[in-house]
C-alpha cells in the first residue's frame, strides 16, 4: 500500500514538473504560446518603411506607439527565385481595441510581398491563421482552421498579380 502511494505521488510531481516545464519562458520560443511574450515597439521598427507606414492606420485603435508580440512578423523567402513574403499577424499586435482587428471569422492576416523594388499589400482577410509557404518555387499561403478543424488549409497560390485558389 505504501509504495502504491509513492508511485502515486510520483507520478503527479512528474505530471507538474513537465507542466511547468511546457509553459516556462523557454516553451515559448520553442513554439509555445506567444501571449506571454511583452510586445514591443522594435518588432514594428524591423519592418520595412512601406510596411510601417501601412501600419499606421492602426495607431488611432491601438496606441501609439504600435507594439508587437516577437509572432506578428513572419517572413518567406527563396533566393533562388527572388521572392520576398511577410505576413502579419494581428492577432499579435497589441491592441486596445481588438474589435478593430478581430472578429468572428478570425483576426486580420496580411501578406505582402516584394515586387519591383517594394513591399505591397497581396492578401488582407480576417482569417483564424495564415501560414507563408513555397510550392514549386511559389509563393503561396495556406489559411488554416476556415470553417471546420477538421478541414485542410485552403491553398492560395501567387500567379503573378495576387493569390489565387488552384
Amino acid at each position: 500500500m505504501k509504495l502504491y502511494f509513492v508511485l502515486q505521488n510520483a507520478t503527479i510531481s512528474t505530471v507538474l514538473t513537465l507542466t511547468m516545464i511546457w509553459f516556462s519562458p523557454h516553451a515559448a520560443a520553442r513554439g509555445g504560446a506567444s501571449h506571454t511574450e511583452v510586445a514591443s515597439t522594435r518588432h514594428i521598427g524591423e519592418l520595412p518603411p512601406e510596411i510601417r507606414n501601412a501600419l499606421g492606420r492602426w495607431q488611432s485603435s491601438c496606441g501609439t506607439p504600435l507594439k508587437a508580440r516577437p509572432l506578428f512578423a513572419h517572413y518567406l523567402g527563396d533566393s533562388a527565385v527572388g521572392y520576398r513574403l511577410i505576413a502579419l499577424h494581428f492577432h499579435e499586435l497589441d491592441c486596445a481595441n481588438r474589435a478593430a482587428l478581430c472578429s468572428n471569422q478570425g483576426c486580420l492576416h496580411q501578406v505582402y510581398i516584394y515586387t519591383d523594388g517594394a513591399y505591397r499589400l497581396a492578401f488582407s482577410a480576417n482569417v483564424p491563421d495564415v501560414t507563408l509557404t513555397l510550392v514549386d518555387h511559389t509563393p503561396a499561403i495556406e489559411i488554416d482552421g476556415e470553417t471546420f478543424s477538421w478541414q485542410r488549409p485552403r491553398l492560395l497560390r501567387w500567379n503573378g498579380r495576387g493569390f489565387v485558389e488552384n
